[in-house]
């Protein structure tokens, strides 16, 4: 088992996006803090999506914006079930927790230029500032922790494991057009060769995949302790307080005490059965999470008096995905997009 400390300030719970800046945040804060996660990899369903954030007035919007018009969509697309006290929270303190984790760790975003809301004809919506992308991670400052990021999808990679994003695609249909796409081709194309030649999938991160690697990176320089393959199989209470958990791993059992409590970042449940016949019962739809999606933060949380709130719209977040069989026999499940030909972006400056 890897090196456990007796006792934390902050224990946290899942190594995905949530789990990793809770993590991080508390880290530069001063806090002690220790990151579990049951799978061998890090990064969970983060690594293999398109890893967009939602943050309204970000100091990297390019469009005119207002917190009213953000605060009139909200109340558009959740109508009476919005809380005002978290919208209101949410709208104040998103864009600042963009400026913490830029200036203190190797998180960084970019808005790209034309992103709409996923309601867009909902009022107050807007076509692009608001939705912001990971920029492209190094991957190659990991150096033997790079095994340990999780992977992404085969279906967003190219060439064996050469990640592209919606940028790279522009560029890589313009380079018989146009020098600069020309040249952009080229150098991933020469990156991605080197890269193979030391690692099983190219080190240019994008996406997901580059915002699961710089929250990595970051818990990495400050020495958080990040322990994989590692089950939470229970929470300790005293007196009516969560003060620690009991860990199990292929070495067998052991209790960290925490000081502060825990965090559950334990991503959600598309992967138990018995929790999606009761939740969203009749379906048997498919979803492109990690597998590490159990459910195991609802039930960690349920032992110690919580319960699943009732007053939504809906038990899942609905979307077209695409089903592939790959070569090696596996189900691909995948998010479907679109985009007709010539409405695909124009390449922009990297």
């Amino acid at each position: 088992m890897q090196r456990i400390p007796a006792e934390v300030d902050l224990l946290v719970l899942g190594a995905g996006a949530g789990g990793m800046t809770a993590a991080l945040s508390a880290a530069i804060l001063g806090l002690d803090v220790v990151l579990i996660e049951k799978a061998a990899t890090v990064g969970g369903t983060t690594a293999r999506s398109a890893g967009s954030v939602w943050v309204p007035n970000s100091r990297h919007a390019k469009t005119a914006d207002t917190r009213a018009q953000a605060l009139r969509y909200l109340q558009g697309t959740v109508g009476n079930r919005l809380r005002s006290e978290m919208a209101d929270a949410f709208l104040d303190h998103a864009p600042r927790m963009v400026d913490f984790l830029e200036a203190n760790s190797e998180v960084r975003f970019r808005a790209y230029a034309h992103h709409p809301d996923y309601a867009p004809g909902v009022a107050g919506s807007t076509t692009s500032g608001r939705v912001l992308e990971p920029v492209p991670f190094d991957a190659r400052v990991l150096g033997r922790d790079f095994a340990t990021l999780g992977a992404p999808l085969p279906e967003f990679t190219v060439l064996g494991g050469m990640m592209v994003d919606r940028t790279d695609i522009g560029h890589l249909l313009g380079a018989t057009r146009s020098l600069g796409s020309f040249s952009h081709a080229a150098r991933m194309l020469v990156r991605h060769g080197a890269d193979r030649l030391q690692h099983q999938r190219g080190t240019r991160l994008v996406m997901g995949n580059a915002l699961a690697g710089r929250l990595f990176y970051s818990l990495k320089r400050r020495s958080v302790p990040v322990l994989t393959a590692t089950q939470v199989t229970e929470l300790i209470e005293d007196d009516g307080r969560i003060t620690g958990a009991r860990l199990q791993s292929s070495s067998g059992t052991a209790i960290i005490r925490c000081r502060r409590g825990v965090v559950l970042a334990t991503g959600g449940l598309s992967r138990n059965p018995e929790l999606r016949r009761r939740l969203l019962p009749g379906l048997g739809a498919h979803s492109p999470v990690a597998e590490g999606a159990t459910g195991d933060g609802f039930a960690l949380a349920a032992k110690a008096g919580g319960h699943l709130g009732a007053n939504h719209a809906n038990n899942a977040f609905w979307t077209p995905v695409s089903v592939r069989k790959r070569r090696d026999g596996s189900i691909g499940d995948w998010l479907f997009y679109t985009v007709l030909a010539n409405e695909w972006p124009k390449p922009a400056k990297t």
